[in-house]
This record gives C-alpha cells, structure tokens and sequence, in this order.
C-alpha cells in the first residue's frame, strides 16, 4: 500500500527532478571576438557615458553574423535561459582559439560500434573524480560544502553577480521565515515568499504605466527617500509592459515640469521637479544598461559593463506582475541579446497560432588559425528565462494529455492519451525560430549542428528525425530527457499515480493558485525525493558530488527562477515537466502497425552523452541512454558516456565537452 503523502512526494520530484533547469554560471572572458563579428548598436563603447546627457534611450542592437559562419543552435533545459549556453560556447572558442585544425568529420560509423566509456585518471587521486575547475567552488567546511552565492572576481575583488541578496529588505513582502537568517543558507529565506515584492511596488508593477510609477518616484526622492525612489524608477523599465509603453513615452523635462505645476503636499515644486529628474536619470539609466551595457565579450566591454552594474546596485522587478524583458538581478550573458516574435501554430489550441516574444544571444568567434568564424545562438524556450510565460491552454487544454482517476480527492490511476502538445509546441518553435531569423540573418545554410542537453537534449533528438529541415544536419545531445520508458505506460501504478498528481499541480497552479505557491515551489527544492527510500533532494541530482561548484550553482539557479516565477511559469512546469515523464523516445513509431521505437527514425549523424552519475529511479537518463545506444544501429555517430560525472556534464566537465563537439563536427 502506498499513502497518498508518498505519490504526492514523488512526482513532485520526479516531474522537476527528471527535466531539471540547469544551473547559469560564469566564466572568464574568452579571447576577443573578430572584428567583423562584432555587432554593434551605437559607435564605439556602449558605455562610454553611463549617464546619458538628457534623457535619451539607446536603440536596440541588430543582429548580425559574419558571413560564411559555422554556425551552431544551442537549445537549453528546462526552467532555463540562453545564458545556459555561455559555458560550453566559452569553452568551445577557448579550445578553438590554441586547437590544432582537425579537418572535416568522417564518415562515422553506427553509434553502438563508436560507444566508449570515459575513466578520469589524470589527478593524485582518481577516486575524487578528477574535476575539472569551476568558477564558484563551494565553501568547505569541516569537511562538509556548502553553497555560496556566485559572485565574479576583479583585480583579486570579488564583485557580485547575483543582486537579489543585497535588496533593501524593508522592500520584500515580508521578514525571512522565523527562525531563518536571511540568504543564510545562500539564496534562501529571502523573505518568507523568496524575493517577493511589497505590496506597493508589486501594485505598481502590475498596473504597468511608468508615467504613474515615475510620479511615485518623483514623490519619494524628492522627500528624501532614494530607496524607494529607485524602486519606482526601475520599475517604470525592468517590466516588459512598463517598457513598452515608456519607449513610446520618452518622457523628458516636459514631464517633470508638469508634475511641478500641481506638486503633493507639503512637496515644493522645484523638489518634485528635481526629484522627477532624479527618476528619469535613474529609469534611462537601468533600461540603457538592460538593453544595451550587458554585452561583454570583449575585455573592455566587460570592464564597463561590471563598473556599471556595480553601480547600480539592486534594480527593482516584479515578475509575478510584469515579466522582465531582460536578466535584472541575475547575471546576463556577455553574448550581445536580441529579440525576435515567433508565430507558433497551435493545432490544438482555441486560435491558429500563438504570438511568442522571446530573446536570444548570439556568440561569435574568429578562429585564428583558419580564419572561419564560429557562432553559437541560444533562444530562450517560451516560459522560461526572459520569453513570454505562456498560458498552457493557449497550446490545447490539459484534457488533451489524459485524465487523472480519482477516488475522492486521491489519484489513483491516469488515462494517458498518448500525445504531448507542450513537447511539440516546443519543438515547433525552434523550427519557427529558425525559419524567422533566417528571414533577418541568412543562416540555415551555415548551421553546423543542434545541440542541447535535459530538455534540451530531448528537443535535439527529436529534431534529429524531422525530415522537414534538412538544415540541421547533425546533433549533439546530452542527458536526454525522455530517454526513459514512458512512466504512463504499463501497469504500475505508482508510475500512473504519479502523473496523475502532476496533471493536479499544473490544472490547480493556473485556475485556482494560491498566494502561497511561490514559497512552496522553492520550498520543494530541498526535500527529500522520497524520504529514506530516495534522500536527497531534487536539486541534488542535477550534478555529480564530484563537482566543485554543485552546492553554489544551485543557489544561482535558485535566484535565476525567483527573477522570473509567476503562475503561469509554475503551471507550464508541471505540464512540461508530465509531459516529458509521459513521452518516451523508446514509444513505437505508429502502433499498432510499426513498433519500432522512434530512436529508429534518428539517420542523421549524433554525438551522444551521458554522466554515469545521472541515474534516478523513475529517471535513470544515463542507464536508459546506456542501453538504448547498442539499439541505434541506423544512427551514425559517437557515443561517451562519462565516469563520475552527473547529468549537467557540459558544466562539469566543459573542456572535455567542448573538445569532442569540435572534433565531432570539424571545426
């Protein structure tokens, strides 16, 4: 008999746990991109005067690649964002910027006769793992690691890279929980509901009209409270409703004086005049920076993007009410960020098609001893990082993935229909995205390979059966979600019951959410998957214990999500992370008339990999990869899989990685 606080625990681990976002990291800057990759939006540095004379609004940068471009598509995990990208793609033109040409691939072989198993061996001691360095090693100690709040280091300073943990805490809705020290452990307790705004700031955010925020922070700097001021500032730009309508606004001195001809009480009119000043310098001076000072992919570049951000200290956003159209509060990429709307048909939903706002990074590299120039793009997927947080029924109602079997309020079977209309949604837009961009960028004809790891992963090999784009050509997958059998599947109705608790979650976040979720989805990150059967937490398993950063990248993660949670990204979790339970690449092609496994249909050449430390029942991804790769007779390729390493392999060992992508595709 299993108790219904057993299936609820379990499939709340095993929906995040199986499909995990993968941690954002930093590191150094890579040698300097060429010339003629360098995309510029205004002459010379960006940020040669911080502080705009006037008030004046830099305009977006515009795409571009180099001609003649290798060019690679970088597709992320889930929860995730395009800065997920930054490591591998550092990694790669590190290794290519000393690496000896290695020519055009050959003709690979099928996988399972190009399958080896990877030993670490090159340390004093091999029993540790043999890691490779990472940036934000956690904190020993006595003998036990802990996790620090990543943080970026300057001539020998360190210098932060996560900001939620500096704000203002009269700002935040409430006090750590009893008990709790704030951000002790690191990105914990910031606030009983992790980072949430106060009721005033949250209001303002959600009404969306910077000329009302900005009359609010006009009131507030000029009675001598620059806290609060900022606050309502960074409001008017951090937001993406609030900055659309203030690139149209613009306002300038005419407002200020406006608000000085019928001033508060017990307000001046030359104080809410200079007081107005104050939040246009602040409100121009965070949306230049969002918009055009994150890049920093040349060493000047960084050093002014560091200075500025250091300066401006905590900028408030509210994504529970206005999502941020760009990092705030997190790190951002150094790769120049675009955006671009992405129409994606939805077959399934109540209209043809829905509108996507997402962005993008492109990183590009002249490699020195060939003269190619090398490009990585990362898209953000939709409900994640800085995309649109979509209402899953605008993609087809829940019903379409099955039906929980209740008795009372207890799951205790689910009806499985067989489709999965997020995973092809998701799909479809990265083929949308593609096809879109390629109308501002030529590009398909460069596109070396697609590559991605978790979700990522999946997308990657589902895309490496499509026969209606032949301008992904080869694929580099990792950690592959939905490697496993399909938990719907079958009889066990653990597995079943499982599900069906997860169907609950995503139909109970978006129609009936609770002002309480928000604690209790970062709350979950640090329980037991299922207490003394499986112990450790979810979070836990998205890295090896062999990895000197594990504890220290989660508390990234951690942050990374509190910028951008709302109910609507809640409930696309759960159901994307169902319906990646639900779907399996070992599913039959067409039953009942071909059983063959859909890994059969994968022809085009693949890279393969897993950690051998990625093995989590109900989510054995390195197991299942291992066993299904003496099956992919059809599929030609290389197959690695990596002695203690975890499911994040490109973020443990990154050098390894980037080297065999570079040998894999010849570049």
């Amino acid at each position: 008999m299993i108790s219904s606080r057993f299936l609820a625990v379990l499939i709340s681990s095993i929906a995040a746990l199986s499909v995990h976002a993968q941690p954002v990291r930093t590191l150094p800057t890579p040698p300097p991109v060429a010339p003629t990759a360098v995309v510029k939006s205004l002459p010379g540095n960006i940020l040669k005067v911080p502080v705009p004379r006037g008030f004046v609004l830099y305009a977006d940068p515009q795409p571009a690649i180099a001609p003649y471009s290798e060019m690679l598509l970088f597709v992320h995990g889930m929860d995730s964002r395009t800065e997920e990208a930054d490591d591998i793609t550092k990694a790669i033109f590190n290794a290519l910027a000393t690496r000896v040409p290695v020519g055009p691939p050959p003709n690979w072989p099928p996988m399972p006769a190009n399958a080896a198993t990877v030993h670490f061996t090159n340390c004093p001691d091999p029993s540790k793992g043999c890691p490779e360095a990472c940036p934000h090693p956690d904190a020993i100690v006595n003998g036990q690691a802990s996790a620090v709040v990543p943080f970026d280091t300057v001539n020998g300073a360190a210098v932060p890279l996560y900001f939620e943990p500096i704000i203002p805490q009269i700002l935040l809705d409430s006090p750590a929980p009893p008990g709790q020290i704030f951000n002790v452990p690191a990105a914990h307790n910031l606030g009983s509901n992790e980072g949430r705004l106060r009721a005033d700031l949250r209001a303002a955010a959600a009404v969306a009209q910077p000329a009302q925020s900005l009359k609010q922070a006009a009131f507030y700097f000029a009675t001598n409270n620059p806290v609060l001021g900022n606050a309502f500032a960074d409001l008017s730009v951090t937001g993406r409703r609030s900055f659309a309508i203030f690139r149209q606004l613009l306002p300038q001195d005419a407002f200020c004086q406006s608000l000085g001809a019928q001033p508060p009480t017990n307000v001046s009119a030359s104080g809410i005049v200079a007081g107005c000043q104050a939040a246009l310098r602040r409100a121009y001076r965070v949306a230049n920076f969002l918009r055009n000072g994150e890049r920093g992919d040349t060493p000047a570049l960084k050093t002014a993007k560091i200075n500025e951000r250091n300066a401006l200290g905590w900028i408030a956003v509210s994504g529970e009410d206005d999502a941020p159209h760009r990092p705030v509060n997190v790190p951002s990429s150094d790769f120049p960020q675009f955006d671009l709307q992405v129409v994606v048909a939805t077959p399934m939903g109540p209209t043809p098609a829905v509108n996507v706002s997402t962005r993008f990074t492109i990183a590009q590299f002249l490699v020195p001893s060939t003269g190619k120039n090398v490009a990585v793009i990362s898209v953000d997927l939709p409900t994640s990082g800085y995309a649109d947080n979509i209402d899953y029924r605008l993609v087809s109602p829940l019903a379409a993935v099955g039906q929980p079997v209740m008795v009372g309020s207890v799951p205790v079977d689910f009806h499985a229909t067989g489709m999965t209309p997020l995973l092809d949604f998701i799909e479809t837009f990265i083929v949308r995205f593609v096809d879109t961009l390629d109308q501002r960028i030529p590009l398909k004809n460069n596109i070396r390979a697609v590559m991605g790891g978790s979700l990522g992963g999946n997308m990657t090999f589902r895309l490496g059966r499509r026969t209606d784009t032949p301008w992904f050509p080869n694929f580099v997958v990792w950690s592959p979600a939905s490697i496993w059998s399909s938990l719907g599947a079958g009889n066990d109705l653990t597995k079943h019951v499982g599900i069906a608790t997860a169907w609950r979650s995503a139909d109970q976040s978006l129609n009936s959410p609770s002002p309480n979720d928000r604690a209790a989805f970062f709350g979950s990150w640090d329980k037991p998957i299922v207490p003394i059967i499986i112990p450790m937490a979810q979070s836990d398993t998205w890295t090896s214990d062999y990895y000197l950063c594990k504890k220290s990248s989660v508390a990234g993660a951690r942050l990374d999500r509190q910028e951008t949670y709302d109910p609507r990204f809640l409930a696309w979790h759960w159901r994307l992370g169902m319906e990646q339970l639900l779907y399996s690449h070992q599913n039959p092609i067409s039953p009942p008339s071909n059983m063959a496994p859909l890994f059969t249909l994968n022809k085009k050449p693949m890279l393969l990999a897993c950690g051998l430390e990625d093995h989590v029942p109900y989510n054995d991804i390195c197991p299942a990869t291992v066993a299904t790769v003496p099956l992919m007779i059809g599929t030609p390729g290389k197959a690695l899989f990596l002695d203690k390493t975890g499911h994040s392999l490109d973020n443990e060992r990154p050098t390894l990685w980037s080297e065999q992508i570079i040998g894999f595709l010849g570049l």
